[in-house]
């Protein structure tokens, strides 16, 4: 056992989890490292020490709280010492998936006997990457997917920035119970009159149609400020969330996320 401090880290990277049924396994890429050592805890940390396919090695942290999300560290120096380096995600639909990976800045120490300690003082987002999207047959890889991504991860933390400003909210205790108070509310049009929000009213609307859905533009203009609503008219609020709302949910609770990785933790080596 070891003993890791994450001394800084001060920019936040994507994520690319270990689903293992998802896009790494489905490209071929998951398979290409090698766990040399397993470090884990009770509460669900774990550190691997990976050897990637050209021989080089990397630490890959993890948490059983965000399953989908891996963050990589350089190999440590003969003092102990490594560098953040990247934080992957990815989240599945019943379409497909998307997959990214940002880079993430900071460093730490891997060192001692007994003890891994794990302390991220600060996160911040860079651009997206690396990225692959697969929608029903159609998969995008390279420079499309990564403008794709980039786009799409700009819509979702503009509509989670408003959010988190909305009053009243309840407490989500999983991405289902995220997925039921809020789908009514940003795509009433996909529900019957009963299920619809109280502000929502067909009469004296003007409706204009995207995606095959006729959107009540008077809601939109009562409800969301302008940039949320043009997406929404346009019918790209919905295929947003239909592709990625693991993502929108995920992007939600980045402040769980970073609780979870700036306390330290002592974890036992359970393999290499």
């Amino acid at each position: 056992m070891y003993s890791i401090i994450v001394v800084s880290c001060l920019l936040f990277s994507g994520c690319m989890g270990w689903v293992e049924a998802g896009g790494r396994v489905l490209e071929g890429s998951a398979f290409a490292e090698k766990t040399l050592a397993l470090y884990q805890n009770e509460a669900g940390i774990a550190v691997q020490v990976v050897q990637e396919k050209n021989g080089k090695q990397s630490l890959l942290i993890t948490t059983d709280a965000f399953p989908t999300v891996t963050v990589r560290a350089t190999e440590p120096t003969p003092e102990g010492r490594f560098y953040l380096s990247s934080l992957s995600f990815l989240c599945s639909s019943s379409s497909g998936w998307n997959e990214w990976t940002m880079e993430l800045s900071g460093s730490g120490m891997f060192r001692g006997q007994y003890v891994i300690a794990l302390h991220i003082s600060s996160l911040a987002p860079l651009d997206i990457t690396e990225g692959k999207i697969l929608y029903n047959t159609k998969r995008l890889r390279d420079e499309e997917a990564i403008r794709s991504l980039r786009s799409r991860r700009d819509r979702i933390h503009t509509l989670v920035q408003w959010m988190h400003e909305q009053p009243d909210q309840p407490v989500y205790a999983n991405q289902q119970e995220f997925e039921s108070y809020w789908r009514p509310l940003l795509l009433p049009e996909l529900y019957t009159a009963k299920h619809r929000p109280p502000s929502w009213s067909g009469e004296h609307a003007v409706f204009e149609q995207a995606e095959d859905i006729n959107w009540n533009t008077n809601y939109t203009q009562a409800v969301f400020p302008q940039d949320i609503g043009t997406v929404r008219n346009s019918g790209t609020l919905l295929r947003d969330w239909e592709e990625a709302a693991g993502w929108i949910y995920f992007q939600y609770r980045w402040d769980d996320l970073v609780q979870v990785l700036t306390k330290e933790y002592n974890v036992t080596k359970l393999k290499g």
